[in-house]
């Protein structure tokens, strides 16, 4: 696929100049191909777990002796460039007829692959500046609509509540991606997205039938894991930051 930069051209051997597709939109993860093929019936959920089955294949490959994963060599791996294409299968996966639970996994699942993903195609952010610019604009395509993955998180995942370091929601009134926020914010969503980060909850797949268990073992689990820790002597509670950045989502239970 490509593109004529004023749009209005047909490719062929011309004096025009013509972008490629995976180049036309460099900020989208899932750009690599214009998705034309029919969806799989039994979609999304199915697709992103097929998808986070190709990716743990990859990784597995390219794994160090200290457990690091090696995104130069999975760049030069021939099913990378399989995962390149088949995840712009997510270009055509709707989401308007899913319930909340259906919604909230699949999104996490999304979120969570898509962070790795993004690491190896576009690199570590390695400064506060450049993490904040990486969530707000490395984005994927989902059922033709652009998400960063402060969009995933915020407008859809906490319900369109406010970043707790943003004035305003992620999705405006007139922001046709409001439509997908949640209902309600639930705070163990906090356990189960993994943004990169050392003291990020571990990934685990997320499914739409199970997802209150999965929740609890989530939220069980990083509360036993170190972070959150009662001095009972020095009468202190000693909470991960994640707790101390979305007090509010915590505070009303």
């Amino acid at each position: 696929m490509d593109h004529y930069l004023r749009k209005d051209r047909t490719f062929g051997d011309n004096d025009y100049y013509f972008r490629l597709q995976p180049f036309h939109t460099p900020k989208i993860l899932n750009a690599f191909y214009v998705w034309s093929n029919p969806v799989e019936n039994d979609a999304p959920m199915h697709v992103i777990h097929r998808l986070g089955k190709l990716w743990s294949k990859l990784e597995s490959r390219h794994l160090s002796e200290d457990g690091m994963v090696d995104h130069a060599a999975i760049r030069d791996d021939e099913l990378y460039w399989k995962f390149e294409t088949e995840v712009c299968e997510l270009q055509a996966i709707s989401l308007d007829d899913t319930d909340d639970a259906a919604k909230t996994a699949f999104v996490i699942n999304v979120y969570n692959l898509m962070i790795k993903y993004a690491f190896c195609k576009m690199g570590i952010p390695a400064t506060s500046s450049n993490r904040s610019s990486f969530f707000d604009n490395v984005s994927i395509n989902l059922g033709g609509g652009i998400f960063s993955f402060n969009d995933l998180e915020h407008g859809i995942l906490r319900a369109n509540t406010r970043h707790p370091y943003q004035l305003t929601t992620r999705f405006g009134s007139r922001d046709s991606r409001k439509r997908l926020s949640l209902e309600k914010l639930d705070c163990r969503v906090h356990f189960a997205l993994n943004c990169g980060a050392k003291s990020c909850p571990p990934v685990k797949k997320y499914t739409a039938e199970a997802i209150e268990d999965e929740f609890e073992l989530a939220a069980m689990a990083f509360c036993e894991g170190g972070n959150v820790v009662i001095d009972v002597d020095g009468c202190q509670l000693h909470l991960n930051k994640i707790l101390q950045w979305y007090m509010a989502d915590f505070g009303k239970n």
